[in-house]
């Protein structure tokens, strides 16, 4: 019979194979000595920890499981027998008192023979083979080269130790890592040591509590992918219990069936960047069933948990539908857009929705949703007389979206314009009718049709035998003639020859005593330092002036501007004394020889330019003494307000609007975003976009 032995202070501790096999088959302990306690054997002991212990309270029994933390501590373990130390905690506290000296690794021949008789064991050979055989490919011997060659061959040699010594406890018995304690007492709390005698040998301990506490799994979420399904769970909880899992799925929560047949274990790199705080499992599975997946933990002493709760998912398609096929037509008789699409599999969209941008603004909804078997969609679109382009979007029934290409078409505006309203007329002597009205909503009107009648019978002839461009017209009757009353209606044109309807009838009076005809200022022209006035004098003859009349937006009265006794050769007048920013109205009145003034048939509002320049504003970001950062700038005399902008993913968004008054603004929380200004002017207008620089 084979010994090792080794000398503990004075007691010699004998280990012969035939304990090991007892132990191995039994589970229970031999020892070849008196118990002896710890203090007995701490010459041998130093402070280099070489195994890593972990206990399983089993109610009757504790069982321990160790493992040597290195390759090295491994090799050294191959040869020397464990021993295993144990004292009371609690109640009753005591020294530590060596309760087994001969756990070592089962021999080889009865480790050959116990591996074949017990198939249901296979991780035995995985021991058999990396415990004794071809030992001559890890040693240390050769070139460089060689040596790391065969320094991972040890390591890979110790981790397949351990993997399959977790995996079977029968395994972890015939390593000599595993050792059970069938005379625990109930209610007492142990301290274990474990340790491998050697000048560099060092112990482990645990402290085992009577309370069995058991940690059931748990999958922390789950989430879809094209046809597959991926579950997680946290890594740092789960790790402190098992080391590897089971991965079960059902499809009625209650058949679960176990998708890997060896246990799971997944890998992870040693660079901290790459490393996960998660266990991933990805599920291959058909598109649109209902699954539920549950996990069992495998701890260290090859025992399973209770099955975590499961969690339902359903698989779902996510590759979107091909685009649709889209043409637009034309309706000018129905006044709209026929928008009308094919598609090639026609059994995979679930319904469409038709987008419309015209010229350069957002694409917006304009059909809902339309069902599966929709092929077109008639668009009548609002006042517009330009390119626009439509898109037609088709969903399947797994809410996987696909735009079609873009169809560019010229739509015509088919929206008649708004009737003139507010008619207003002036009269003279000299038999001089002007009609003038409201300037349109609309911006695309081009001119206007002008009507008259006479009489009760008020049957209307066309006064323009073309479109008329201007809002004023001035009609010629007869002051002799017994007809005291006149008629006129106005229709307004647009840029596609949409006619409005016909104004509200204006009835004109012909008084006997009529002021002077009026003037107006027909148009005018800006420049860096004036306003030019283009006028219309007064048509009566009896006129011996003009008057221009000024004021500010914000005053109530007028004041004279200029006398004008002699008329301009080019019908124009400068106005130089004004400022930038500000909303000068002007009128013409014209006075005849009797002081009778013409009324004022126009006004013009003019809002002159201001200096839009943003050098000055000097927008900075920087940050104040409590931590939080600061935009400041320096106020102007043409700025209104100031507008803050932040961006949010791809879109600008409207922090604050500050007053002209202030001269900074305080981000409440700011996580380096990009910021953006704007500052308002005092006519209303915004400056161009200023990004601000930290």
């Amino acid at each position: 019979m084979k010994t090792h032995g080794f000398i503990t202070g004075q007691v010699m501790i004998t280990l012969q194979k035939v304990w090991v096999i007892c132990l191995f088959i039994s589970g229970a302990f031999c020892t070849g000595v008196q118990a002896q306690t710890l203090a007995d054997t701490a010459d041998i002991i130093s402070n280099v920890q070489t195994l890593s212990l972990v206990s399983k309270h089993y109610g009757d029994s504790i069982a321990l499981r160790w493992a040597p933390v290195k390759a090295d501590y491994w090799y050294k373990q191959l040869h020397q027998p464990c021993l295993v130390a144990r004292r009371e905690v609690s109640p009753n506290p005591g020294d530590y008192v060596v309760i087994s000296d001969s756990i070592r690794l089962m021999p080889e021949a009865s480790l050959e023979q116990y591996a074949s008789s017990h198939p249901d064991h296979p991780l035995l050979i995985v021991l058999l083979n990396n415990a004794y055989r071809e030992w001559e490919n890890s040693l240390y011997d050769g070139d460089i080269a060689t040596m790391m060659e065969k320094a991972s061959n040890f390591n890979n040699r110790w981790s397949l130790t351990l993997f399959a010594a977790d995996r079977d406890p029968v395994v972890a018995t015939a390593a000599g890592m595993r050792f059970v304690d069938k005379t625990v007492k109930k209610g007492v709390t142990y301290a274990y040591k474990v340790f491998i005698p050697g000048t560099y040998m060092a112990s482990d301990n645990k402290i085992v509590h009577p309370n069995i506490r058991k940690f059931t799994p748990m999958i922390y979420q789950g989430f879809q992918r094209d046809s597959s399904l991926v579950i997680q769970w946290q890594k740092h909880m789960h790790d402190a219990h098992f080391s590897a899992y089971y991965i079960e799925r059902a499809e009625d929560n209650k058949t679960f069936k176990r998708l890997n047949e060896a246990p799971y274990v997944q890998a992870f790199s040693d660079d901290p960047a790459l490393q996960s705080h998660y266990y991933t499992y990805t599920d291959r599975v058909a598109n649109g069933k209902n699954y539920q997946y549950r996990i069992i933990g495998l701890d260290a002493f090859g025992d399973e948990s209770k099955p975590s709760t499961s969690v339902a998912l359903k698989a779902k398609d996510l590759e979107p539908p091909l685009k649709p096929v889209v043409d637009a037509q034309v309706d000018s008789l129905k006044k709209g857009i026929l928008i009308s699409w094919t598609h090639a599999l026609p059994d995979d969209v679930k319904n469409y929705m038709v987008w419309y941008a015209e010229g350069g603004s957002d694409a917006m909804v304009v059909s809902g949703v339309l069902a599966a078997d929709a092929s077109s969609f008639f668009h009548q679109p609002e006042d517009f007389n330009g390119m626009g382009k439509y898109t037609v979007a088709c969903r399947d029934a797994d809410g996987n979206v696909n735009l079609s290409d873009e169809k560019l078409i010229r739509v015509p505006d088919f929206i008649r314009p708004a009737a003139p309203i507010q008619l207003e007329a002036t009269t003279d002597s000299t038999g001089l009718i002007r009609v003038h009205w409201a300037e349109a909503p609309e911006k695309d009107i081009i001119g206007y049709f002008v009507y008259a009648a006479d009489g009760d019978e008020r049957h209307f002839y066309r006064l323009t035998p073309k479109l008329y461009p201007f809002r004023q017209f001035t009609d010629t009757v007869d002051v002799y003639s017994l007809t005291e009353k006149r008629f006129y209606t106005v229709i307004a044109v647009d840029d596609a020859m949409n006619y409005s309807a016909y104004s509200d009838t204006l009835e004109v009076e012909r008084p006997d005593i009529m002021p002077p005809s009026p003037a107006w200022i027909q148009s005018y022209t800006l420049t860096d330092t004036s306003i030019v006035l283009q006028m219309v004098q007064s048509s009566s003859s009896d006129v011996t002036r003009h008057v221009i009349m000024r004021k500010l937006s914000s005053e109530a009265s007028w004041n004279v501007l200029d006398t004008i006794l002699e008329w301009p050769l080019n019908d124009s007048y400068s106005d130089t004394s004004v400022t930038g920013g500000q909303t000068y109205i002007y009128t013409l009145l014209a006075f005849d020889e009797k002081g009778l003034v013409s009324k004022s048939v126009s006004e013009k509002h003019i809002l002159t330019p201001i200096d839009r320049s943003v050098d000055g504003f000097g927008f900075v970001l920087v940050e104040e003494p409590d931590g939080l950062p600061v935009i400041r700038w320096n106020p102007a005399e043409n700025m209104s307000s100031v507008q803050i902008y932040i961006k949010q993913k791809t879109n600008w968004q409207l922090l604050s609007e500050i007053d002209a008054g202030e001269t900074s603004f305080k981000l409440k929380s700011y996580a380096a975003e990009p910021l953006m200004s704007k500052v308002v002017f005092a006519d209303g207008s915004k400056s161009k976009s200023i990004v601000i620089n930290q």
